[in-house]
């Protein structure tokens, strides 16, 4: 399945690094030879990882095209806190930098979080709502093209306190990064061609027509900038008004959409998004669900 030689020459490790990591490399790339299905591929992919750089979370996310994630592969730890994957697939991945860069900038490689995230990032409500509960200290990762104009998400993640990746770990990771576009790209393609458009748009038409059917106009706009991750300064800058309009809109917006927070309204929008198990018959019978029920039930 994976072609070892051409690999292997891409790779640019250090000197000191060479021997070792280039027999760990090979060893996992014979065992990727010989899984069978993706869930097996997936178990060789973070077992090379954890044997090449330490790593506390191996997590690996398909995106179907316009469609909810799906986790393939996770290792989450003995926590108690609510915070995990389960709720991120449910709603805070559209405000996730990762998934922002390919969806809205059609960006794929290996990025650190740093490199993706806004200079805002801890103020944002992404970082306010999820990410600071999920006790990630460091956090790196693989954006890389799928199929059916998907794509997928390798998340490394570092848990201890203070632990960082060094420069050289992340070397080592990125020159990693021809290994997984063979794995998980079976149709890959040029990065410019520009059908990163696609899972984008789906999403975008769903952002607009969600609430649709109760909202007003001014609220269904509030709401989209919401989904979109927009703060409410942001928000009245962007629209013309003041910030205590952009408050009383958001309030009868939740209202009507039976919702209390912005967690509560990515949930309610996930709901009306097709899963990955939606057959391609299904998908072109149907439309993005504009309406949400209400606390009155209507």
């Amino acid at each position: 399945m994976v072609a070892g030689e051409p690999i292997l020459a891409s790779i640019r490790w250090n000197r000191e690094d060479h021997v070792s990591a280039l027999h760990k490399l090979n060893t996992h790339l014979e065992r990727l030879d010989t899984a069978q299905g993706h869930p097996a591929v997936c178990r060789v992919i973070a077992g090379m990882i954890h044997d090449l750089v330490p790593v506390d979370e191996v997590s690996i996310l398909r995106y179907p095209a316009g469609k909810v994630p799906v986790i393939d592969y996770r290792e989450e730890r003995d926590t108690l806190s609510p915070q995990n994957l389960d709720h991120f697939v449910k709603g805070a991945f559209v405000l996730d930098p990762y998934y922002i860069a390919v969806t809205r900038q059609g960006r794929y490689g290996f990025f650190t979080l740093s490199e993706l995230a806004p200079s805002s990032f801890r103020q944002g409500e992404y970082y306010r709502t999820y990410y600071r509960y999920t006790g990630v200290e460091d956090e790196c990762g693989y954006l890389v093209r799928g199929v059916d104009e998907g794509f997928v998400n390798i998340s490394l993640a570092r848990t201890q306190r203070g632990s960082r990746f060094s420069n050289t770990e992340l070397r080592l990771l990125g020159d990693l990064t021809g290994v997984m576009k063979l794995v998980f790209s079976s149709n890959p393609r040029r990065e410019s061609d520009g059908s990163h458009l696609a899972p984008r748009f789906e999403i975008d038409q769903a952002i607009h027509l969600f609430g649709a059917d109760v909202l007003t106009q001014r609220e269904q706009e509030i709401v989209s900038q919401i989904l979109y991750g927009y703060t409410g300064k942001q928000i009245a800058s962007n629209l013309g008004i003041s910030i205590d309009t952009v408050k009383l809109h958001r309030r009868n917006a939740y209202n009507k959409l039976g919702v209390t927070s912005q967690i509560e309204l990515f949930h309610a929008f996930i709901q009306t998004l097709p899963t990955a198990e939606t057959s391609a018959e299904d998908a072109d019978d149907s439309r993005p669900r504009r309406h949400v029920r209400s606390r009155s039930g209507t």
